[in-house]
């Protein structure tokens, strides 16, 4: 049997091992954090230029397809309806039509739980954006 003091640096090893396949596998922090795709998302809070509605409900699904009623509205560019997956903390969204400058299919990932950046998809040429989760004062939901 070891020793109380053995022990410690056992503990402290198995810790730092765990930390170590946890961030080799893509983990850290991303780790805590489950995507959450309600409440509206826009570019700028002080001065909204771009809207993007991905899903009404508040369920905590981390694999599907976005509703229909999913869309990106841009200030004097219009709305155009959004198709898209989510996959976990990556999307892929394709705009129904060009709003300006953002056009095309674009492929996102949560940064954290409240910021998604997008990039136009290989061969895109549209403008590279990232959206900020809008909380209007509601609380956000928790998902496990």
């Amino acid at each position: 049997m070891n020793p109380p003091r053995a022990r410690a640096p056992i503990r402290h090893l198995s810790l730092l091992l765990a930390v170590a396949v946890l961030m080799a596998c893509g983990g850290g922090t991303e780790a805590l954090f489950v995507p959450f795709f309600s409440f509206v998302f826009q570019d700028n809070l002080d001065n909204p230029t771009l809207h993007m509605s991905l899903k009404p409900s508040d369920d905590c699904s981390s694999k599907g397809t976005l509703p229909a009623s999913a869309n990106m509205d841009v200030v004097n560019g219009g709305t155009a309806a959004l198709t898209g997956t989510y996959d976990g903390r990556d999307l892929s969204i394709t705009l129904s039509q060009p709003l300006g400058s953002y056009q095309g299919t674009y492929s996102g990932h949560f940064v954290d739980r409240d910021n998604i950046s997008f990039k136009p998809a290989p061969g895109g040429t549209g403008q590279p954006f990232t959206v900020t989760r809008n909380f209007n004062g509601g609380a956000l939901r928790s998902c496990p």
